[in-house]
């Protein structure tokens, strides 16, 4: 993958993305073989292909458990697909949601806190608009693991519900709330899930 030729290192990328969907043995190769840091070091190439193709390899990984979950946390690739996400490009967000949708659902506590640390839940706002309509029911699951797990801590701290506090902060909540009124076909049958997270976790806004 430190190839020259962008086209050999996309084909090596899609090798590995194919490998990585396939038995947890060979996810498990795939981590034996030190590509997370190549991967790492791809997020940052300049052919969107090869990121978005990176990106699919790391969901994949991601989808395999918390152990695989924590390798990615420790090779430090989480920062930089928030990273990627920012900029909301429609060509590479798509598969920077997947990826930290499947560790968000698939994570421990700890881990999602530390995903909330590092700061998802405003990148996972900043698209939760109609024009991602077509990864937004991802990003919502997100959103509802970090409200939920923001919710227990704050029942067993006697706090304010300290997730839900950043959504608000960062234009989350502004943003579920104008998608209730979209009248964008796509967006429609998702308003009912964007209603119950609105009157669970934001009663009194």
């Amino acid at each position: 993958m430190d190839h020259a030729d962008q086209k050999v290192v996309n084909a090596a990328v899609a090798t590995l993305g194919a490998i990585s969907n396939g038995a947890i043995s060979q996810t498990r190769a795939i981590l034996g073989s030190g590509a997370l840091e190549k991967f790492k070091d791809l997020l940052e190439h300049v052919d969107k292909k090869i990121v978005m193709r990176t990106l699919l390899a790391l969901s994949n990984v991601a989808a395999d458990g918390r152990d695989h979950i924590k390798a990615v946390i420790d090779a430090g690739i989480v920062p930089m697909a928030i990273t990627v996400l920012n900029k909301g490009e429609p060509e590479t967000a798509k598969d920077a949601v997947w990826l930290l949708r499947n560790m968000a659902l698939g994570g421990n506590i700890d881990q999602i806190r530390y995903l909330v640390d590092v700061g998802i839940i405003p990148a996972i706002c900043g698209v939760l608009t109609p024009e991602h309509v077509d990864f937004l029911e991802q990003s919502l699951k997100c959103i509802e693991v970090f409200l939920r797990i923001g919710q227990n801590d704050a029942a067993m701290s006697g706090k304010q519900n300290r997730n839900a506090q950043i959504m608000t902060a960062c234009g989350g909540l502004a943003k579920l709330q104008s998608l209730t009124k979209c009248q964008e076909e796509d967006v429609q049958p998702l308003q009912m899930t964007i209603s119950d997270l609105l009157s669970r976790y934001f009663q009194n806004q």
